[in-house]
């Protein structure tokens, strides 16, 4: 049995010399696009910024040089929970409501080890809520 979609994820992380030896790096984008199989064609895509909350001077400046004029959308950016439960309510809506069979990938599993579920952990030991 294969798949009718692909999800493609491609998170933007900050860097720079103070988040790098931190190893605080935060998740500014979440991006996605679907890859229809059958027909071999990206039929949608979204990005859904992050406000980072231990550099942010340092994500607004790394937002600036890696999305150029449109950085002014990490002005309205909501936190990494919004942007996690947006693409969760996306990912339902889009294919689980329909019976659609979907893979979700990325280019390893680092991105999710390491910056989804670390920050995660993070703000669980934060607010105790883990």
């Amino acid at each position: 049995m294969g798949f009718d979609y692909l999800v493609i994820i491609d998170y933007q992380v900050t860097s720079g010399a103070d988040a790098d030896e931190a190893n605080e790096q935060e998740i500014f984008e979440f991006p996605w696009v679907v890859f229809d199989v059958a027909s071999k064609h990206v039929v949608d895509e979204k990005a859904v910024y992050v406000k980072p909350t231990l550099h942010e001077k340092l994500g607004a400046d790394c937002a600036k040089a890696a999305l150029g004029d449109d950085a002014s959308s990490m002005e309205s950016a909501g936190s990494l929970q919004q942007a996690v439960q947006e693409f969760n309510d996306y990912v339902y809506r889009s294919f689980i409501a329909n019976n659609k069979d979907f893979c979700i990938l990325t280019v390893s599993e680092l991105p999710i080890k390491r910056w989804l579920w670390g920050e995660g952990n993070m703000w669980c030991r934060v607010f105790g809520s883990g």
